[in-house]
């Protein structure tokens, strides 16, 4: 197994747990076990830029990257669509629900720019404006947040 094969096989399961949490938020139970499946086929990407697909398979979904970011990037757009989550700097809105339809899915997201970001410190207030501050906690809320935005940089 190559080191690649396997950091996409960590990647999936720590993908399965975060598509659980959330899941657990919105409805108060627990996901079908292989609800929601996840794969890397580079062959998503027409232009070799990050891309995803969500797919509905049988009474569950597929997400398909053309890379392990982008796996992320999907699950995340499905998490926004039919879990109404949106995703904020400081906050995650997350919105309760009997359960999360995941019928009649059929996405398909390519990037546009090969990097995408912002103006560093943008969306900060006074009080955590410089980054020389932060501790850890600070910089792994920092890096979710650039990830449910589907930004690279």
């Amino acid at each position: 197994m190559t080191i690649h094969c396997l950091l996409a096989v960590v990647s999936f399961a720590l993908q399965d747990a975060e598509f659980a949490k959330y899941h657990r938020e919105i409805t108060g139970r627990d996901p079908a076990p292989g609800a929601v499946t996840f794969a890397v086929d580079p062959k998503v990407s027409a232009s070799g830029k990050d891309a995803y697909a969500i797919q509905s398979v049988g009474a569950g979904a597929r997400v398909t990257g053309s890379n392990v970011r982008s796996v992320w990037y999907g699950l995340y757009d499905l998490l926004e669509r039919r879990g109404g989550c949106r995703w904020f700097w400081d906050v995650d809105v997350v919105p309760k629900k009997e359960s999360l339809d995941l019928s009649g899915l059929d996405v398909k997201e390519e990037a546009r720019f090969e990097y995408r970001g912002l103006r560093y410190f943008a969306h900060r207030g006074l009080t955590r404006f410089q980054a020389e501050h932060w501790g850890l906690e600070d910089w792994k809320k920092e890096i979710d947040w650039c990830l449910k935005r589907r930004l690279n940089v």
